[in-house]
Order: structure tokens, then C-alpha cells, then sequence
């Protein structure tokens, strides 16, 4: 699976695990947003590059350990691996970002991890284990508890989940039902969210989807399927071989390729739609989405084309006449399934060869589809024949039956009416005229970076709340330090008690300080902090109450000093005094551009659950 951290033996168990990703990615019970603009994009794309990270190549390291030509092995299949990394990244990134048509178009996600421990069947005994493989999850809003367009309550809401392949499940209930996790128990946040109960952290665990007993019976199915179509489509080859092969064989091979195919057909259209509702790519341009296509395609030409022949057949044995156009009409159908198939034996020999160059899996449907495609391709090529062919030959060989029947004297009779028809009428339709009168006559003749996040806007709430009354871990002693700007000293303390209050990371607020300190003049760090207390005492009780999510004191003051210095940069300092307020006023316009929250009267009830929810195209 694209993405996941294969198995790995690790000192701390799942639950352990599991409780640092709370402890770093959760807020106690509180549900948990990051929040991104609409032309905030690339730092989603900076965040998922860090979840599917690269292979690194040092070229000196490398070369000191490995011959030269071993290195450009490695080089070659490391390119190979950052372009699928890539295709991957840009997957996840259009399926996360697609779902701002929940938020007024703004992005609001927030990341769990989702632990596997592998072939295990026992949920009471997974958290305990060390050997598990890892895998994020994108989380993003779509419901609110209120119709008022004033809430961003989620609380007992779906939320969107989007997984390692890009798909999109529409609720938890759905994530948990029908992921493409490996085979397991999932260990995961509640309801997929990072919530804290008594400092724990609160878990769920299920056996995955590709654990179950019907998801190991659809594994079997699909093994029987593709094993008899490759004995079925073995049996045509070696006629084609001009090897000897009884007609009995060939009909049971017959049968059992339809069978095959036909279970192919719809497996393939079970695929298609199963991507189509979680918003996956069914366009043929995608892999294995092609692949499903040309399933269903072969499928049901190939199944046409059989019962179109047996139609043709069936007709010429009672003795109706066939026309011209459904004798193009089968032809073409037959010469359909030949190029369809082939196409698919194509197709599923050069998917197999690129997925063992690139690792990946080979799944039980790649082979069921190709072992379809090619009994389909070696029956329409063994039985090709054009219609006027089986006409003249199903007749022939009804005449030839029907003379048996007869005694001696009586074939010398039946010769001379047969001659003398055919004369009259023409051959096929001579032909057809006696087969009728013979049936009329009597019985005898009938048997399918952190520090970038921050930049953006950090975590956010999604209930309202009350301002913290207490600091978070280290900010206080934050609060009580001081900093030295080029010989001037600044007590931190001095900016006011708000400023602090909505510190929520005491680590990333003192990087923003230190690197202040180290780029500007005194005059315009002591500008900067005392703009942003003021925008903290005067703005943000209004801007709370409009955008419903927490705006902490870290973005504050990276937005109002990407302001100064993308506008005032070149100005003298008692210049840029006299803009106070227009930099106030670009901060606050910018902070209510991010509003995810849709106004009254275009929100939906939820079919689903207790939430509304409205698309914005």
C-alpha cells in the first residue's frame, strides 16, 4: 500500500504509540483542525511530502561502499521510487484538498495514524503488540451541529476521512467497513479523532476489511476463477497448436471460460463503482482503473458475442432465415471481442511486469482479470467464423443428420429435392427452407515544517471555548524571560497578558522571537509586539465569534510581520508608524478570509447523521 510504513518491531507497544500521536496531534477532548486558505495549497503539499517522504541518496556514501555501476542501480530505482511518490502525493493532496466544498472552500483536516498489527484476530490483544505498520489518515469537517451556519460543532458529525491511496470514505463507519488496509487489527483514535480522557488517549480497535471471513471467501472465489480460466483458455491453445482435443473438452472448457468471465465481469464492475463512491479516479487514463474497464468492456462484449453465436446458431437450427445486418451485427461483435481482449491480455501482461518492477502487490483481482481476458481472447480466436460460415456449416450439418434418418430409397428422393431447391432458391436459403420442412414433417426426422504549519495557521478548535486560564507547558517562564535586540534589551513581560494567554506552543513562540531579534532593528521588533497586544485586545473577541476556531498568539504575529515585511520593508521606521492601522485592518481581513463556516440558510440536514452540511462548487 502506497505510503504505509512496512511492519516494523518497535521498543513501544500500539497503545503507546498511539498515545504520543495523541499527546502531540490532540488538545484533552477537544476535536482538533488545521486550517489552510484556498491559496494555501503547497503547504498541504509540504505536509503530505513529509508523511511520504523520499529515499535520500548520498552520492559520496554511496560510492564508498558500492561499485559504480551497483550505484546507478539504486539511483535508477530511486528516481523510479520519488516518481511514484510523486503521482501518490499528488493523489492524496487533489482528494484532501477536494474536500474544501465542505468549508466555504477553505481546507480544515487534521491527521490520525491508524495502526495495523498484522494477522492477528484477537482486538483485545493488538494494543499490546510491538509489530505493526503504520498508516495516516487525512480527517477532514463536513457536518456541524447547527443549521445557523454559525457552528463549527462536529462532535457527533461525519467527518470525511481520506487514506494513503487517495480514497475518500464518507464517515468513520464507512473508513472502517470498506478501507484497503493489510490484513489485521486496526488500532485508531475513536471515531477517528485524537481525544483525551484522564490524560489516555481513547482507542478502538476492529479486524480489517481484508481480514474477514467473507473478504478471505472473495480471495478464494476469485483464486478458483482465475485458475479455471486458465485451464479453460489452455484447451483452445492447444487446438490452435493443432494438438488433438476431443469436442467433449473443449465444450466443458467453453462453459467453464463463460463462468470464469462472467464472475471477472462483475468483479470488475464491483471495482469500478466501489472507486466511483470513494471518489477515485475511474477515467481509463488511471491504472487500475484501465484495468476494471477493460474487464467489464471484454466481459460483456466477449459474453455478447457468445450468446449472440449461440443466437445465430439456435436460428439456423429451427430454420429461420438470418438477415444481413444482424449477420454484420454478430460478425462484428465477434471481431469486437477478439480486439477487446486481446487488448486486455495486453493490457494485464504489461500491468503484472510494471507492478514486480515497481514492488508493488499483485492482487488476487490483476490475475482474475487477465486469466478473463485470455479465455475470452483464445475462444473467440479458436470459434471465429464469420456468420455466413456458421449458417452454411450448422445446415450442412443439420441436413447431413436429417439425411441419415432416412432409408435408402427415401435419401435417393430427399438428394433430388435438395438439389432441385437449391437451384431455385440458392444456396443458404435453399439450405434454410429444408431444414423448415423437415421440422414440420413428422417425429422421424426430429431429435467482470512544524515551524511552516505554525506560519499557516496552527490546530484549531472545532467547539467554541473559553480562553485558557492556563498557559500551555512553558509558557509562562517564556513570559518572565526577556530578549536582546542589537545591544537592547526587551522584557517579554511588558506586552501584556493576552499576548501570552494564547501562546498554545511555547516552543515555536520563542523561535518566532529569536528570529525577530536576529533580523530586526530594535524599533521594529518592539513595532511588531506591541502591534500584534493590540490586535490580541481589540480583534480577536470579534473574530472568535465570526470564525468559531481558536487564533493563537504564533499566527498573529508571523501574519503581521509577513505584512510589514512584504510592504514596509524599504520604508524608514517613523514612516511605517503612520500604517498602524492598514496593517491591522490587512491582518484582520485576512484572518476573516479563512472563515470554513457557511451562512445561514445554506446548510442541509444530514441524511446521516445529527449534523448539516452544504457543498460550495
Amino acid at each position: 500500500m502506497a505510503g504505509a510504513k512496512e511492519n516494523c518491531v518497535a521498543r513501544r507497544t500500539v497503545r503507546q504509540v498511539q498515545q504520543n500521536f495523541a499527546e502531540s496531534l490532540g488538545y484533552a477532548d477537544e476535536i482538533i483542525w488545521d486550517l489552510l486558505s484556498q491559496d494555501e495549497g503547497d503547504k498541504l503539499k509540504e505536509k503530505i511530502k513529509e508523511l511520504f517522504r523520499d529515499p535520500y541518496s548520498s552520492k559520496d556514501q554511496e560510492l564508498a561502499t558500492i561499485s559504480w555501476a551497483d550505484f546507478e542501480k539504486h539511483e535508477k530505482n530511486r528516481k523510479k521510487l520519488v516518481a511514484h511518490n510523486e503521482r501518490v502525493r499528488q493523489i492524496i493532496f487533489d482528494a484532501v484538498w477536494e474536500q474544501r466544498k465542505y468549508t466555504n472552500r477553505q481546507s480544515l483536516t487534521a491527521i490520525i495514524y491508524v495502526l495495523v498489527v498484522a494477522d492477528e484476530v484477537d482486538v483485545h490483544r493488538a494494543e499490546d503488540s510491538r509489530t505493526f505498520s503504520c498508516h495516516p489518515v487525512f480527517r477532514a469537517r463536513r457536518c456541524v451541529t447547527s443549521s445557523s451556519g454559525r457552528s463549527n460543532d462536529s462532535s457527533d458529525c461525519c467527518n470525511l476521512f481520506v487514506d494513503e491511496t487517495g480514497r475518500v470514505y464518507q464517515n468513520w463507519e464507512q473508513y472502517v467497513a470498506t478501507n484497503k488496509l493489510p490484513a489485521g487489527v486496526m488500532v485508531a483514535p475513536e471515531r477517528g479523532i485524537y481525544r483525551m480522557v484522564k490524560d489516555q488517549v481513547r482507542l478502538e480497535k476492529y479486524v480489517t476489511p481484508a481480514g474477514t471471513t467473507s473478504s478471505q471467501v472473495l480471495g478464494y472465489m476469485d483464486t478458483g476463477a482465475a485458475v479455471g480460466g486458465f485451464a479453460a483458455a489452455a484447451v483452445p491453445i492447444a487446438a490452435l497448436l493443432t494438438l488433438p482435443v476431443s469436442g467433449p473438452l473443449m465444450a466443458v472448457a467453453g462453459v467453464v471460460g463463460l463462468a470464469s468471465a462472467g464472475y471477472a465481469t462483475a468483479r470488475s464492475s464491483v471495482k469500478l463503482v466501489d472507486r466511483s463512491q470513494h471518489e477515485q479516479s475511474i477515467n481509463v487514463t488511471d491504472r487500475e482503473a484501465r484495468g476494471h474497464w477493460l474487464g467489464v468492456v471484454a466481459g460483456a462484449v466477449g459474453l455478447g458475442a457468445a450468446g449472440a453465436t449461440s443466437a445465430l446458431t439456435a436460428a439456423t437450427n429451427a430454420g429461420r432465415e438470418v438477415g444481413a445486418i444482424t449477420q454484420l451485427t454478430v460478425n462484428g461483435m465477434n471481431i469486437s471481442s477478439i480486439v477487446v481482449s486481446g487488448t486486455g491480455v495486453a493490457n494485464g501482461v504489461l500491468d503484472l511486469i510494471l507492478k514486480v518492477q515497481d514492488g508493488d502487490d499483485i492482487t488476487g483481482i490483476d490475475v482474475l482479470q487477465l486469466s478473463a481476458s485470455l479465455v475470452l481472447f483464445t475462444h473467440s480466436v479458436y470459434n471465429f467464423k464469420l456468420a455466413s460460415t456458421i449458417i452454411n456449416e450448422t445446415a450442412n450439418s443439420n441436413i447431413a443428420g436429417f439425411r441419415k434418418t432416412l432409408s435408402h430409397r427415401l435419401r435417393r428422393t430427399f438428394d433430388k429435392i435438395y438439389k432441385e431447391t437449391l437451384r431455385l432458391r440458392g444456396n443458404t436459403q435453399g439450405k434454410l427452407d429444408i431444414i423448415r420442412s423437415v421440422n414440420e414433417t413428422p417425429s422421424q426426422f426430429n431429435d467482470q515544517e512544524m515551524d511552516s504549519n505554525l506560519l499557516i495557521k496552527p490546530p484549531t478548535t472545532a467547539q467554541p471555548r473559553q480562553e485558557p486560564s492556563n498557559y500551555a507547558a512553558g509558557v509562562f517562564s517564556l513570559q518572565l524571560s526577556s530578549v536582546m535586540v542589537r545591544g537592547v534589551t526587551f522584557v517579554l513581560e511588558n506586552y501584556g497578558v493576552s499576548l501570552f494567554q494564547h501562546v498554545i506552543n511555547a516552543e515555536s513562540f520563542e523561535k518566532h522571537i529569536t528570529r525577530m531579534a536576529a533580523n530586526l532593528e530594535p524599533e521594529v521588533f518592539d513595532f511588531i509586539m506591541k502591534l500584534t497586544r493590540t490586535f490580541m485586545d481589540t480583534m480577536l473577541d470579534e473574530l472568535n465569534s465570526v470564525l468559531k476556531f481558536f487564533i493563537p498568539t504564533e499566527s498573529v504575529l508571523s501574519r503581521i510581520l509577513l505584512n510589514v515585511v512584504n510592504n514596509y520593508r524599504h520604508m524608514p521606521y517613523n514612516l511605517v508608524e503612520h500604517h498602524t492601522g492598514d496593517i491591522l485592518a490587512a491582518v484582520r481581513r485576512y484572518f476573516l478570509s479563512l472563515n470554513p463556516n457557511s451562512y445561514t440558510g445554506l446548510l442541509q440536514k444530514c441524511p446521516i447523521c445529527v449534523g448539516y452540511s452544504t457543498l460550495v462548487v
